[in-house]
């Protein structure tokens, strides 16, 4: 099983471009023959769209048969490749969670994870001006207009995302921030796949649940912010500890926003070997082949 972590600039509250910017990353990898891409935490939205504001949370966050959503399984089928990818996810009583989904090949979805730690209110707070001399992410290199879809189709996916800014008269706007139920396997690809998103990984319980279920993976999309320092206490420490709890192969890809400590990252532990490792700055795809 080949497997993608994918590190490059996460938009924020611009889920039209992030889609476009999945299908250019989907179309260039089609050749490296990968069965899985994996995008971090929240990509779809970004990791600061939503605030404590139910507004805003309200119009950010989409269904799992959005129009959106079901794009992104037609280009799985179109390029024959799987994507896991976080979202903001909105349900039929307008609650509100931080979702991760993977899509196989087919373009059928095969998990949805919603996060089990609440970090509701949090996330605006790790987000800090970058004051160093790190070299910007230049968003023209990655020619999202390159992709265009077809104009009706353009025209249907922008409706979908105006429509949220409608209230719905049965369930009245307010800040219904919720928490997934219960940690869960699923099967990709014949292997035992199960998810921690973000502020998941360390927390106790959940990594001895998450242990007892005996994944033979575990992918933690996440969007951390951390200086260069905490990240290498991080690689070196924390993250090979719980590595070794799970009895299995951790494999965690961070988010990359400007001008925030989010800066990327993305690393795969594999046995007691040094972990795999694109470094925190750099953008691409880390190949990991279990």
């Amino acid at each position: 099983m080949k497997i993608g972590l994918v590190v490059c600039p996460t938009l924020v509250k611009q889920p039209f471009q992030a889609l476009k910017q999945m299908e250019l990353i989907m179309q260039q990898q089609v050749k490296n023959a990968y069965d899985l891409l994996v995008f971090p935490q929240a990509y779809l939205q970004g990791i600061y769209a939503i605030s404590d504001d139910a507004n805003t949370a309200n119009r950010i966050a989409i269904r799992q048969d959005s129009k959106l959503i079901n794009k992104l399984r037609s280009f799985c089928a179109k390029y024959c490749l799987g994507v896991a990818f976080g979202f903001y996810e909105k349900d039929d009583a307008n609650a509100i969670y931080d979702s991760f989904m993977i899509v196989n090949r087919e373009g059928k979805i095969r998990s949805i994870q919603r996060q089990l730690s609440s970090h509701w209110g949090e996330t605006a707070g790790n987000q800090g001006a970058d004051n160093t001399n790190s070299e910007k992410v230049n968003l023209d290199q990655l020619a999202l207009n390159d992709l265009l879809f077809e104009e009706a189709e353009q025209k249907e996916l922008l409706a979908e995302l105006e429509q949220n800014d409608a209230i719905d008269s049965e369930h009245p706007l307010q800040a219904n921030f919720s928490q997934g139920d219960a940690l869960q396997c699923s099967f990709f690809a014949g292997k035992r796949v199960l998810i921690l998103i973000g502020q998941d990984l360390v927390q106790e319980s959940l990594i001895e649940a998450a242990a007892s279920l005996e994944p033979d993976i575990v992918l933690c999309p996440d969007a951390l912010a951390l200086t260069e320092k905490e990240y290498d206490e991080h690689k070196h420490k924390v993250w090979p500890a719980i590595s070794e709890r799970l009895d299995c192969p951790l494999l965690i890809v961070n988010g990359c926003y400007q001008d925030t400590y989010v800066k990327g990252g993305a690393l795969a532990y594999i046995g007691r070997k040094f972990p795999l490792e694109l470094k925190i700055g750099e953008m691409g795809i880390l190949p990991v082949e279990l």
